[in-house]
């Protein structure tokens, strides 16, 4: 709960909105009802994990787009994991607002003209999350 939380105030801060769901079941059935263009999925949750609600959003056919999934995790799951249940991405936790901000570049989320975050944000949590690293699956 408390990354999800870093994670929409991260979001915010760079001028993006986000809904949060609480586990699998919950991300599997959001994608059924809008088209979300990218899903930043935890590999650990509740009821289904990240790699089990992947494998469903993958193989439904009531989602008319393929959303880019980005695997969060702070676990050792590997990319060959990620890859084989569909995921495009694997960031490691905890993750900083500029890794954040250079992935969604990357992902053309963000304009190249977005300003990078100020070193003056004042948001408790940011220090528990210091570090960082994307990784792109091709």
């Amino acid at each position: 709960m408390l990354n999800q939380r870093i994670i929409l105030l991260m979001l915010r801060h760079l001028g993006l909105s986000c809904d949060i769901v609480v586990n699998g079941r919950e991300a599997v059935e959001a994608v059924t009802l809008l088209p979300y263009g990218l899903i930043l999925m935890d590999i650990e949750m509740p009821l289904m994990n990240g790699l089990d609600a992947t494998r469903k959003i993958r193989a439904s056919n009531a989602i008319h787009n393929r959303p880019t999934i980005v695997a969060v995790t702070a676990s050792q799951i590997g990319e060959k994991a990620c890859r084989q249940a569909g995921m495009d991405g694997l960031i490691t936790k905890p993750l900083q607002i500029k890794i954040l901000r250079e992935i969604l570049l990357e992902l053309r989320y963000l304009g190249e003209t977005t300003e990078a975050p100020s070193s003056t944000l004042k948001i408790e949590p940011f220090k528990y999350a210091l570090s960082g690293k994307f990784s792109r699956m091709g």
